[in-house]
């Protein structure tokens, strides 16, 4: 069973580990889909986070990613630095709201 969770976590759903709706209040339009994603491969400092947004309405697809050490959201005694990483999130965040395709 572990073995199919891998498979399934690995090539299917390819790094994300969360996604969301943006429902339409009305109802009328689609809904929004945001996939968060993230990777660090074994034995590697680097860490890749990004943000994909996919627009119910047109089915167009917006992405931000961002490469960086691990050393940035960690402190010397292994403590997730919140606002550090949640900077990078709001970032990504505007990079794909301003981004036009």
């Amino acid at each position: 069973m572990m073995g199919v969770l891998s498979w399934y976590t690995s090539y299917v759903e390819q790094g994300i580990f969360c996604t969301t709706l943006k429902k339409d209040p009305a109802g009328l339009e689609l809904t929004d889909v945001w996939n968060a994603i993230s990777s660090l491969k074994r034995f590697d400092h680097f860490y890749h986070l990004g943000l994909e947004e996919k627009i119910g309405k047109t089915g167009e697809r917006k992405e931000a990613k961002v490469t960086l050490a691990i050393e940035k959201f960690f402190d010397d005694n292994g403590k997730l630095l919140y606002d550090r990483v949640s900077r990078e999130v709001e970032r990504l965040h505007s990079d794909i709201k301003h981004k036009r395709n």
